[in-house]
């Protein structure tokens, strides 16, 4: 009888590092897909940015446009943007204070501002407009699938 105590104690001793060990390999697991999402999402911004260059690169009249362009790109950026102008700060908020989400609409917005930026032969960084896409698009990921913050 004493052996029977024994063993059930070491099993339910060894049952919280079951479930860590288990929850441990969901988060893996989602992280996994949201870096493949996010990998492939960064891939498609940066063969679109090969493709506008390349566009511009073929037609250098387009840099006459510029102006009106970066004029577009501004109220495209105001009027459909929300909270998506606030860019790369605006991933860094939603880190350090999970309490404001980030628009589902971020990655899109970003993407098209920054193709239309290239194309119209103005400056803008490739790697913040990744980490904003990529950030947008793994956040919706997480609240398809039902992901909250433990803030």
């Amino acid at each position: 009888m004493i052996h029977k105590r024994q063993t059930r104690r070491r099993t339910s001793e060894t049952e919280p590092h079951h479930a860590l060990i288990i929850t441990a390999g969901i988060f893996v697991g989602l992280g996994l897909i949201a870096g493949v999402i996010s990998a492939a999402v960064s891939f498609g911004f940066l063969k679109g940015l090969v493709f506008v260059t390349d566009t511009r690169s073929h037609h250098d009249w387009l840099v006459w446009l510029l102006p009106v362009g970066g004029l577009f790109i501004g109220l495209f950026m105001h009027y459909l943007g929300g909270h998506s102008h606030r860019g790369t700060q605006l991933v860094f908020d939603e880190i350090v204070d999970p309490g404001e989400r980030m628009p589902r609409r971020l990655a899109p917005v970003i993407l098209l501002a920054s193709w239309a930026t290239h194309l119209f032969g103005g400056s803008a960084g490739r790697e913040g407009v990744a980490v904003q896409a990529s950030a947008g698009t793994a956040n919706v990921w997480a609240r398809a699938v039902g992901l909250r913050s433990s803030h």
